[in-house]
């Protein structure tokens, strides 16, 4: 998924720019910052998710993540500013209750992810 949400800021990055300065108003030297440095965290969060000694720390870090970017929406959609998400497209649709939604339905399964790799943890040490 945090691949998927890299390709079209690595594609465009100055439409995402844009994007994000725009809606969030934001300094420009934030918004530059923002628009190099997003696609490349996400890349690399995929990247460490996929390796089983920094699994735990990753989904965590993923969740928390996950969590910032659903109290923006969240703000957003409660003010009534009708913000992009910005997540996988460029496209200026409004974030919505469903990218809350599927941020949290991700954000439970990261931690679910952690109980079960913790539980594995305890098991085969116990052996």
């Amino acid at each position: 998924m945090f691949f998927l949400a890299a390709i079209h800021k690595f594609a465009e990055p100055v439409v995402f720019a844009e994007l994000i300065g725009k809606n969030f108003q934001l300094p420009p030297f934030v918004v530059g910052g923002l628009a190099i440095w997003l696609p490349c965290l996400e890349v690399v969060l995929g990247a460490v998710l996929l390796l089983p000694q920094a699994q735990r720390a990753a989904l965590v870090f993923a969740a928390s993540l996950l969590a910032v970017f659903s109290a923006i929406i969240t703000l957003n959609i409660l003010r009534g500013l009708q913000v992009p998400c910005g997540c996988f497209s460029n496209n200026n649709e409004p974030a919505t209750w469903w990218n809350v939604a599927r941020n949290v339905f991700l954000i439970l399964l990261a931690w679910h992810a952690l109980y079960v790799t913790r539980i594995q943890q305890k098991l085969s040490h116990s052996k």
